[in-house]
């Protein structure tokens, strides 16, 4: 169990709550850990601080041998509970125990003034976030389908042997189970020597930390596959039993039925294969834009972004922010910050509830202060480089130039009528200016061209106190002395708000290592499947050939066009292309309109961040369409010619 302590603590006693855990422990013979970031490298290393209560419990071997880390990304130190004793209690908890120790903690913390949120995750839980954060989603479903077609697959091509034990008197569920056992016999000594080698792997590389969480997931990667091939195969396996038993016997198979579940499968890969086609361009788009700025970020190593404590209460974030603000300003003033933080353009217009005025699209607007200019370079329309200044300037590239009394009016309103503009100033055009951060955080892709930048003196009074904080916690505030920076909040009278620090260039480097591998992964799903699109034409085409072979030898005899044989079979792959670029055409004009509806303000409703590619979408679904009717011919004439080739033989 889970437990997150938060709350007010001004009437708290922090020893006697740190000894009221120890003594639960003791007392319901558990553990309970409390997890404590890192103050220098919060993203590598972290801190379990552990009450034992339960001598004879696994985790209380953790502080001797050490926390069994799965990843050698992650690694935990484990110290004894008393060390910090005389700490704030407000963090995250892990009760290793009973039912009533849980129970106990809560009541006792609650009773205490504090506020206790549980939380417990099952592995079905831990199993869908996996396939939904780890880019290996797109995978597990191809993957689903390879297992689906090959269970189809082997039913359809022993439809003669089933319509032979039929003749011998077998039931259905006599055949099914025969089956079964067969698979049984032929996979099991496969899935042992998996399991073997996966162990050895997972020996040499973390000596089997937490191997039984990784079983309970790979158990329930097998069971759901496993489970998807036993219902296909019963499935296939019914609609082949219900054929006239002579039919069978010379290899009839239910052929509208197959064809159907065929071409079902077929459908659902062929928009699988174009949402992953779509999402591996743009991933590939940010890759190469993230490679470019590696050396961006080599430049800016020296920069760090803080971490703040997150369990207080709303009145003590208001408190230390304003302390913490206070402390970043003279910090900034001493220039030891660097503000670069982008802001879509539409981001920084009124929201209108209603959705009577949609946002107009422009530029990325950028927000620097000197520290920034001294370390970047932007040059002004004449080619001379700008320097800071003790006015707030706007920045405006000067291709944008006719738009720049809107430009002025949107940026004017987002910063308030406060904190004027002083002074516009051109900038030359095509310039790469480089933002460490948005609303989503670090940037791993820092440039963005032809940006307008608002550029705010450093240490100045227009940026609140409050601000300061609120751009720290998102990284647009970054730290080239974050130590000094943690010494200043603490000597400002927020001692432990800042929680500790981490190179802003540690961050940028694993989202490109998370997208390079993502990218990696979707190529793979991209050609399973196309793999499984050409199993399904080869599938189709296989039925529809065995169900209309003597009509098809008879054509050959009279000459007849391919179309007119296979009219049926083309009609329905040409809906199903049909189908597919309608979609992508669809998702085109889809996002044209709204974009057509930002730029004259008609209707529209909330802000709608920019579909990356969309336009292209047309394009993708017509090359997946035409590669799959591809495969289709292709399938048929290879069947037919080895078809004619059996009938001339036999004739």
């Amino acid at each position: 169990m889970n437990l997150t302590v938060g709350g007010d603590v001004q009437n708290v006693d922090m020893r006697a709550a740190s000894a009221f855990i120890q003594s639960a422990a003791l007392e319901h013979q558990g553990n309970i850990a409390r997890l404590v970031p890192d103050l220098r490298n919060p993203t590598s290393h972290r801190n379990l601080y552990l009450a034992v209560g339960a001598s004879s419990a696994s985790s209380a071997s953790w502080i001797e041998k050490g926390y069994p880390d799965f990843t050698r990304s992650m690694t935990t130190t484990v110290q004894p509970f008393a060390k910090i004793s005389s700490l704030d209690v407000r963090g995250q908890y892990v009760v290793f125990g009973s039912s009533s120790l849980e129970q106990a903690v809560i009541t006792g913390l609650q009773g205490m003034g504090l506020e206790v949120s549980t939380a417990s995750v099952s592995p079905l839980e831990t199993f869908k976030w996996f396939l939904s954060t780890s880019g290996l989603g797109n995978s597990y479903m191809v993957l689903a389908l390879i297992v689906i077609v090959s269970a189809g697959a082997g039913v359809i091509l022993n439809a003669r042997s089933y319509a032979i034990q039929r003749l011998q008197g077998g039931s259905y569920w006599t055949s099914l189970g025969r089956d079964l056992i067969a698979l049984a016999r032929f996979t099991t000594p496969i899935y042992a020597g998996l399991a073997v080698i996966t162990l050895v792997a997972l020996y040499f590389y973390n000596s089997l930390h937490q191997v039984a969480g990784f079983a309970w997931f790979a158990a329930l990667v097998a069971a759901s596959l496993s489970t998807a091939a036993l219902l296909t195969h019963g499935g296939v396996l019914l609609l082949a039993w219900r054929v006239p038993l002579i039919a069978a016997v010379k290899g009839q198979i239910p052929a509208k039925s197959t064809l159907g579940a065929v071409y079902v499968v077929k459908i659902v890969a062929s928009f699988l294969a174009f949402g992953i086609v779509s999402a591996t361009l743009v991933l590939g788009g940010q890759v190469l834009g993230q490679q470019e700025s590696k050396a961006v970020w080599a430049a800016n190593s020296d920069l760090s972004m803080l971490q703040f404590k997150t369990n207080l209460s709303q009145e003590e974030f208001m408190q230390h922010g304003q302390l913490f603000g206070q402390a970043a300003r003279k910090a900034d003033r001493d220039g030891t910050v660097v503000f670069a933080q982008m802001f879509p353009f539409e981001a920084l217009q009124s929201y209108d509830p209603n959705g009577s005025v949609a946002p107009v699209s422009g530029p990325p607007v950028v927000y620097v202060n000197s520290t920034y200019l001294k370390r970047e370079t932007v040059l002004d329309a004449q080619g001379q480089r700008i320097l800071p200044s003790d006015t707030v300037r706007l920045l405006v590239p000067n291709s944008l130039k006719p738009e720049l009394e809107k430009i002025s009016e949107t940026v004017s309103f987002s910063i308030g009528v406060d904190r004027p503009v002083k002074e516009t100033v051109l900038i030359a055009d095509d310039q790469r200016i480089n933002a460490f951060s948005s609303f989503d955080g670090i940037q791993a892709d820092t440039s963005f061209p032809n940006a307008v930048v608002l550029a705010v003196p450093s240490g100045g009074t227009w940026m609140p106190d409050g601000d300061y904080y609120a751009y720290a916690t998102s990284g647009g505030l970054l730290f080239t002395d974050p130590e000094d920076m943690i010494a200043r909040t603490d000597q400002a009278g927020a001692s432990g708000f800042v929680t500790g620090f981490r190179p802003a260039a540690l961050d940028a480097s694993a989202t490109f290592q998370k997208d390079a591998a993502a990218f990696r992964n979707h190529l793979f799903s991209i050609g399973a499947a196309l793999l499984v699109l050409l199993v399904t034409s080869l599938g189709a085409a296989l039925v529809y050939t065995r169900k209309n072979a003597q009509r098809i030898f008879v054509s050959f005899i009279h000459g007849w066009q391919s179309w007119q044989v296979n009219a049926w079979l083309l009609a329905v792959e040409s809906a199903a292309a049909i189908a597919l670029i309608g979609y992508g055409i669809a998702l085109a004009a889809k996002d044209a309109a709204a974009t057509a509806a930002g730029s004259t303000g008609a209707t529209s409703p909330i802000l709608r961040e920019s579909q990356p590619l969309v336009q292209w979408a047309p394009t993708i679904a017509l090359a997946i369409a035409l590669l799959s009717v591809t495969f289709t011919l292709l399938a048929l004439r290879g069947y037919k010619t080895s078809l004619i080739r059996s009938h001339s033989a036999d004739a």
